[in-house]
């Protein structure tokens, strides 16, 4: 019978939290705690055992705490005794790697269609996390910015996004949307003399496609999704991510980030046996909103919160993502303060196109 486990580990308070879900718990199942390895006896399914020396983690014998069992699900608390491991970030280095002197193109990510011309950058400058208008020009530090309009040989760009010249595109246009003109993609906007695309909707990459070469547009996203959430502050811990659509229409998702290194343990089987591994995620809570209610007004006002544009594709990953690692979560304890639990996480091994 298939089951999943999820524990999430927690060496700085000594503690470490099991729920392991199936279709068919008891209330007379019992869990046993040892040093390294869990038993749980479930009578359906006979003795389940998780052993998890890769770890790291030893456990306190017999401190079992908090036992909550219902007829799919089993929640339990333990001490943990010694953490001999290190927590180690297993994110992505950079989200994206612009080419320098090279001759490169802009491709839709969704056709995979050529959509610019041949671009020849001498220069790639990063944008600041916390909004454009910081960005200055040290010889002209004193003057603060109305607009940000890269030049012929620039590309800007943030974690979600870059800017290049509207000189550069295959098509002009006079819409503030951008979109692919094959398939009527929506890849970004048009600002004056820049023009702004999602790397969730567009990448760059050499003047001839090369499908091996072509990164993932959930990766492409994700990566800069956990670069933007580990560049800003420590105490900036919520973010308001806005859907660039049509203003009228503007949809918000929340999003609080509780832990930024949790080590969380997660698979499901359908052996008696299972060895554990664990990896750095981060703990968030998230809530969708059709439209701007009070509740994502205190967060956008909130001096520990950032304000972030998504488009339209970028929004649907997100909560694509948040919606999976959520998944093996009891409805009992999916909901806190009327938010989702859920993980961020950035994994190679996961081909998040497949979900």
């Amino acid at each position: 019978m298939k089951f999943s486990v999820l524990v999430e580990w927690l060496p700085k308070i000594r503690a470490c939290n099991f729920i392991i879900k199936t279709a068919d718990c008891s209330q007379d199942s019992s869990v046993t705690i040892k040093t390294s390895n869990v038993l749980i006896n479930v009578p359906a399914m006979g003795c389940l055992e998780f052993r998890f020396s890769s770890t790291g983690v030893t456990l306190v014998p017999d401190s079992l705490s908090g036992l909550f069992n219902n007829n799919n699900s089993i929640i339990f608390r333990a001490r943990i005794d010694d953490f001999n491991g290190s927590i180690q970030k297993n994110g992505p280095t950079q989200s994206v790697n612009y080419k320098i002197n090279e001759d490169t193109v802009v491709f839709c990510a969704a056709c995979k269609h050529q959509v610019s011309k041949t671009l020849r950058m001498s220069r790639a400058l990063p944008l600041p996390t916390n909004g454009e208008m910081d960005f200055f020009c040290h010889q002209h530090s004193g003057h603060k910015l109305s607009s940000l309009n890269p030049g012929l040989t620039d590309i800007f760009y943030d974690h979600l996004y870059f800017l290049i010249h509207t000189d550069h595109l295959l098509q002009g246009s006079d819409a503030a949307k951008f979109e692919c003109f094959n398939c009527s993609t929506t890849l970004g906007k048009i600002e004056k003399k820049a023009v702004k695309i999602w790397n969730s909707d567009a990448f760059i990459q050499n003047s001839v496609y090369d499908p091996h070469k072509c990164v993932p547009r959930y990766h492409q996203f994700l990566s800069g999704l956990f670069n933007l959430t580990e560049d800003v502050p420590a105490q900036m811990n919520k973010f308001v991510f806005i859907c660039d659509g049509d203003r009228a229409n503007e949809t918000y998702t929340r999003m609080w980030v509780l832990d930024r290194s949790l080590m969380l343990s997660e698979c499901e089987s359908d052996s008696r046996e299972v060895d554990l591994n664990c990896k750095i995620v981060k703990k968030v809570l998230y809530s969708h909103h059709a439209e701007l209610s009070s509740e994502v007004d205190d967060f956008i006002k909130s001096p520990t919160a950032l304000s972030i544009s998504l488009s339209p594709s970028g929004q649907e990953i997100l909560l694509k993502v948040l919606s999976f690692m959520s998944r093996n979560i009891p409805v009992e304890f999916s909901i806190v303060n009327g938010m989702k639990v859920s993980y961020l996480m950035f994994d190679d091994d996961i081909n998040w196109d497949d979900l």
